[in-house]
């Protein structure tokens, strides 16, 4: 038997086959309270992809609406890579930092290396929720050239932001992260020594054992 999410998302590709007529009833899904639903829609706009983007991008700049159908329109818009990059990074100097923050999470998704470099400046944000998805972003990119800004914004990175920027150089590759992280294991903050926690686990893990296949 399927799954409610599995039915849904059938129902939902089905939709998005009839092309551009589709975005508007699958626009008001968005804010449907049922997740199976609301995600489905989403990812039958992505797959949409470009007749789609407008509207999800003029979602993505509504600061009073339904907050859970603008990060499902972030989602969606992540998944049209290269077509929407440009487009997100413009809403990188929005006003509203609830519009800067998700953009930056779409950015993480987008698969294009430009979008690192549009990014990084965030991690200097004013706004603390910017800043932790900007490191966020930065980690799941998982380009090298985010380790040396990540670590510069250590030394005076604070509570929430701190462990973002931890958590993030533990998706990262490079010799000198681990040596700078270890002495977090013991810092004032609980949450900065989990990050610091598992992101050593996570280097270790990645590491190839010697002797093994």
């Amino acid at each position: 038997m399927r799954s409610g999410g599995e039915a849904a998302t059938e129902a939902a590709l089905a939709v998005a086959a009839m092309g551009p007529p589709a975005v508007a009833p699958l626009m008001a899904l968005l804010t449907d309270p049922d997740d199976d639903v609301g995600d489905a829609a989403a990812g039958a706009l992505a797959a949409i992809c470009e007749p789609a983007a407008e509207p999800l991008l003029a979602l993505m700049r509504d600061t009073e609406g339904d907050d859970r159908a603008r990060w499902r329109a972030a989602w969606a818009l992540s998944m049209m890579g290269p077509a929407v990059v440009d487009a997100l990074m413009a809403l990188l100097g929005h006003e509203a930092p609830c519009v800067r923050g998700r953009a930056v999470r779409a950015l993480s998704s987008a698969g294009v290396p430009r979008a690192l470099d549009a990014v990084l400046p965030l991690l200097g944000d004013q706004d603390e929720r910017v800043r932790c998805s900007a490191a966020a972003s930065i980690g799941r990119m998982g380009c090298s050239r985010g380790v040396a800004p990540l670590l510069a914004a250590l030394p005076e990175a604070t509570g929430d932001f701190r462990a973002a920027v931890v958590a993030a150089l533990g998706h990262l590759d490079d010799r000198q992260i681990a040596g700078r992280l270890r002495p977090l294991l013991v810092d004032a903050e609980e949450p900065v020594r989990e990050a610091a926690r598992e992101a050593l686990a996570a280097i270790t893990n990645r590491r190839p054992r010697r002797g093994g296949r």
